[in-house]
């Protein structure tokens, strides 16, 4: 893995010969730990892709991971001081209002993946150890952020609506869910399409409620249909054969378990062979040396 400046000056020079390239500053490029960026490499990167909700989240992540590491310092924070510490920063608050309006959500996880496949291509080589790293180091959104926005975001519609402002009140709620509708459909792993699928299900029951609250009983009604499919579908999600089609799994399970007695086997048959070929000439007279053909090739042709 590469030490952090040493990763920070790769992603400058990949940037500088090739701008397209500029989507690196939203890998973890500097090794483990968890460094934030630099506001020149947000700036760049936000740049090169304004209308991604994902840039505006990584810039929200390097202002929020701070105040968290420093509150964890001295003590374990209380989750109602770090939402009252996020909902304070206006910097933070700007920066999650922007992804909540931006038209796309992408974590490059297809460009990151095609860089991957190209270097493997280019250099047969190559480590897997570097590819593995390759693979860990993509990011994605710190979802505990975007449920404690989610949360501070329904607490305004909530305040809006007892203040005797529904639209307006509708208005946050719709937007919640319309950003939740885009990063299902177009978030790069399961995992984020069940956290948006859980935003978009608080979404519209908050909406749900507001329209009962305001006689707004067709529109109610159309939210609670849509609040059922909502619920389908993270179940869908929560479930086993959401993941893999059981006939399938099943018939690549019994593939594996005969392939891994198969290994076994011939592990045992290597281990036996050359146990034999060991022994004492005296136990193998002329006549044996058909058998002792036959062990050669066996441990031979097992270890090929």
């Amino acid at each position: 893995m590469p030490r952090p400046d040493e990763g920070t000056r790769l992603a400058d020079k990949a940037v500088s010969l090739d701008p397209s390239l500029t989507w690196v500053y939203a890998s973890r490029f500097y090794g483990p730990e968890d460094v934030s960026l630099s506001p020149e490499r947000l700036a760049r990167l936000r740049a090169y892709d304004p209308g991604n909700a994902f840039t505006h989240l990584t810039a929200a992540d390097a202002i929020a991971h701070p105040r968290y590491r420093a509150m964890l310092a001295h003590r374990t924070p209380d989750p109602r001081e770090i939402e009252s510490t996020l909902a304070n920063d206006p910097q933070w608050m700007a920066q999650m209002e922007s992804a909540l309006r931006a038209p796309r959500y992408d974590t490059y996880v297809r460009k990151h993946w095609e860089l991957i496949c190209y270097e493997w291509d280019r250099d047969p080589a190559l480590s897997p150890a570097i590819i593995g790293h390759g693979l860990w180091s993509h990011r994605i959104p710190d979802l505990q952020n975007l449920q404690i926005f989610t949360k501070i975001e329904i607490q305004h519609a909530q305040q809006a609506l007892s203040e005797g402002h529904p639209e307006q009140a509708g208005n946050i709620l719709q937007e919640v869910d319309g950003f939740a509708g885009r990063m299902v459909e177009q978030a790069g792993s399961n995992f984020e399409r069940q956290v948006a699928i859980g935003i978009s299900r608080q979404a519209t029951q908050e909406l749900r409620n507001l329209y009962s609250a305001t006689g707004r009983e067709r529109e109610a009604s159309m939210a609670s249909t849509r609040l059922q499919e909502i619920e389908s579908r993270r179940q869908a999600f929560n479930s086993i054969s959401y993941m893999v089609e059981p006939d399938s799994f099943r018939w690549k399970a019994i593939l594996f378990q005969a392939c891994a007695i198969l290994l076994f086997v011939c592990g045992v048959t290597v281990a036996l062979s050359f146990f034999i070929l060991e022994l004492r000439p005296r136990f193998f007279p002329q006549r044996g040396a058909v058998w002792q053909r036959i062990l050669c090739r066996t441990a031979d042709y097992a270890l090929e």
